[in-house]
């Protein structure tokens, strides 16, 4: 309360205000021209109507209005810009209104016949509850949320969506923050694990957010907020979802969506001088202005302090002498255990602060885990610069060894130092030894997934609640690679990672990134498994198959032979790998020529016949010869020393050899027909034959 002055006058109780004496000590005349109601009005004109009052508290959820008049007329009721009117009875009066809501404001006015209106008397709706912890006010809708004004404990019941609220009330400016321009406000908001959703503040004030400002007192707390498209501000705004400006405490929340332009604007606090603990963001946050000062979770820390918080929104700053960072864009208060993993572009920026702007400026035990840093004038892993009343951190602060880290469009080599902190692998960085190491609280703020995750708090954790591979069932030839990929619900779950496994790599093999390698036949099943701790698992039967034939061809692609000659076709099926490598043989004609399981072609009689091989794995692959049978009667009158040997039907005629000369007769693939001193031998079958007979061999058709 400001102090007596002439500027402010002399303090003086309500009760006071409603005695005719203390205005007669004044010389108020209140014989001709002021009337009061003793103890229960403040003074009005004689020629005005009395004013009238409730005679019960107002509460939320009421729908029937009671109240005292003196003088009989026309009650009036507004609530909000409803307006509702009753005639008084004698000294009474009531009405039925739509139902109240806590914070609500409800005026009334008198007016009597003859008379000017009275002033106008207002009350506030009661939130159900009693303010306190153990009795909370319950807060139940946008009208409920926005107006809050007095100091007490608040309580989310349910979650919130303020688009409505917005439309209805504001469209044009959006959300305006609760206090709007009245002092910062000493209230506890719990908001229980709920969510705030659809968020646009409006951009004419100073200060702006869910709130303006929360005085030293003041905390909210287990809060998450949603912010809709359209969060765009000035150059003169400090915006944070939460808060504009913060005195007191924030504490387990978290902020989600895209920001845009502002002076200092932060995920949770435009500025802070409190305190921000256990908080976290994601999204984008941008800003042109000119000396803006843009962070992840705070834009400006002008005093206080900034814990175990964590963001993985994108930060950008596009002005001349802006200052951007993971976590804060500029620092005078002391900024521990956090971490950041957006990208951040800029011009002076750092992976964790952009700029230390005072002697109380420090940070310690964070981590930058940021992909890049792209500035256009000053860029480093963790702290961009600090003025000339500032330090440089201590080397307690850490980032990861792949970040890329560029200024105007070069990437600079970075050592490490007291601005980038110590270096570490990934895969350090996904395990709790490193963050234990600095001191962080694994057993009550901190869980990780180790392997596969950065840190996370559990408040903020979105799960997986399904997984499904992209087949279930897949036959894969030998050799042979299938991508499979997973499919993960919900869309924002925190960590999406996945382990695969083979339930036999003997027969298939499965890299990390879903790639199943066929080994040999057989089955297997493939496993991907959740690493966010929920355990489920999806998977995909594979059968492998024989590595099938893809050519197939033949030694020969023609044959000419005579009637009863044989051959032999060779067929080389490739690869050589191949699991089945085996064909069949057909010929299209074996009134011509026949061919063997083996590929032996006979020729049987003259004409043209086709010799197939196809391949038996299933592929149907094929290879021909043309097989051409020619005509010929025989050799006969074959002379070799007067000997001659004679084709005739169905017998051999040998003649001109001396007598019990020894003859032998082959088929053509060697088979003996035969072996005496005969002269005349039957052979039955026509065909091709071999005869051996005193020292000389002939080859002969028989018909």
């Amino acid at each position: 309360m400001p102090d007596d002055s002439n500027e402010n006058g002399i303090n003086t109780g309500l009760s006071a205000l409603k005695l005719k004496a203390t205005y007669q000590g004044m010389s108020w005349d209140f014989d001709n021209i002021w009337e009061i109601q003793e103890t229960e009005t403040f003074p009005y004109l004689k020629t005005q109507t009395a004013p009238p009052y409730f005679t019960q508290t107002l509460k939320a959820g009421d729908t029937h209005l009671e109240g005292s008049c003196v003088e009989a007329g026309t009650i009036i009721v507004r609530v909000g810009d409803r307006t509702f009117s009753t005639q008084s009875t004698g000294n009474t009066w009531s009405i039925d209104v739509d139902e109240l809501t806590g914070g609500e404001c409800v005026m009334i006015i008198a007016q009597a016949e003859g008379k000017m209106p009275s002033y106008v008397i207002t009350a506030t709706v009661g939130y159900t509850g009693e303010g306190t912890e153990e009795s909370p006010y319950i807060v139940s809708t946008a009208d409920d949320l926005h107006n809050i004004t007095e100091s007490g404990y608040y309580k989310l019941t349910n979650d919130i969506d303020v688009s409505g609220w917005i439309e209805e009330n504001n469209a044009e400016g959006g959300w305006s923050p609760i206090g709007g321009i009245g002092p910062a406000l000493a209230i506890t908001l719990d908001g229980d694990g709920h969510t705030v959703s659809g968020l646009r503040c409006d951009a004419g004030y100073t200060h702006t957010g869910l709130f303006a400002k929360i005085a030293k007192d003041g905390i909210v707390k287990n809060l998450k907020i949603e912010l809709a498209d359209g969060n765009v501000y000035t150059e003169s705004n400090s915006f944070g979802a939460i808060v504009g400006l913060n005195k007191g405490t924030i504490s387990n929340c978290e902020v989600i969506g895209t920001v845009s332009d502002g002076l200092n604007i932060g995920g949770i606090a435009g500025e802070n001088m409190g305190t921000i603990e256990r908080c976290h963001t994601a999204g984008s946050i941008s800003s042109a202005t000119t000396n803006a000062s843009v962070g992840g979770i705070c834009g400006n820390v002008s005093t206080g302090n900034i814990t175990d918080c964590y963001s993985d929104m994108a930060v950008t700053t596009t002005a001349t002498s802006s200052y951007g960072g993971g976590i804060a864009g500029k620092n005078n208060g002391s900024i521990t255990k956090c971490y950041a993993a957006g990208n951040i572009e800029g011009n002076y920026i750092g992976g964790i602060v952009g700029y230390n702007t005072g002697a109380d400026a420090a940070i310690s035990e964070c981590f930058a885990l940021n992909r890049e840093v792209t500035a256009e004038n000053v860029g480093t892993r963790v702290l961009g610069g600090f003025s000339s009343n500032s330090k440089a951190p201590g080397m307690d602060n850490y980032a990861t060894e792949n970040m890329v880290v560029s200024v105007n469009g070069r990437p600079q080599t970075i050592y490490d130092d007291p601005m980038n902190g110590t270096s570490m692998t990934e895969s350090a960085l996904k395990g709790k030894t490193a963050y234990e190491s600095a001191g962080w609280d694994f057993t009550n703020v901190w869980k990780i997934n180790e392997g596969t995750s950065w840190p996370y708090q559990e408040a903020f954790n979105v799960p997986v609640t399904s997984i499904s591979v992209s087949e279930t069932e897949a036959n894969i030839e030998t050799g042979k690679t299938l991508e499979l990929t997973v499919t993960i619900a919900p869309d924002d779950a925190r960590n999406k990672t996945v382990t695969w496994s083979s339930s036999d790599e003997t027969v298939a093999t499965v890299s990390q990134e879903g790639t199943v390698t066929a080994v040999k036949a057989g089955e297997a099943t493939i496993t991907a498994a959740t690493n966010d701790g929920t355990e489920l698992t999806a998977s995909c039967k594979i059968t492998v198959t024989p590595k099938l034939a893809t050519s197939i061809k033949l030694d020969k692609e023609r044959l000419e032979m005579e009637a009863g000659a044989t051959e032999t076709l060779k067929a080389t099926v490739l690869p050589e790998d191949a699991g089945d490598r085996t064909v069949t043989w057909s010929s299209s004609d074996e009134t011509v020529a026949t061919v063997s399981h083996e590929g032996t072609v006979t020729a049987v009689k003259a004409g043209e016949a086709t010799i197939t091989a196809t391949t038996n794995d299933g592929t149907g692959l094929t290879a021909s010869c043309i097989v051409k049978v020619n005509e010929t009667s025989g050799i006969g009158n074959v002379y070799a020393d007067g000997i001659t040997v004679a084709g005739g039907k169905g017998c051999i005629t040998i003649s001109g050899t001396a007598d019990n000369i020894m003859t032998s007769v082959y088929t053509a693939n060697g088979t003996t027909v035969y072996t005496g001193t005969d002269t005349t031998i039957s052979v039955g079958a026509p065909g091709l034959y071999i005869v051996k007979t005193d020292g000389n061999t002939y080859k002969v058709i028989v018909k």
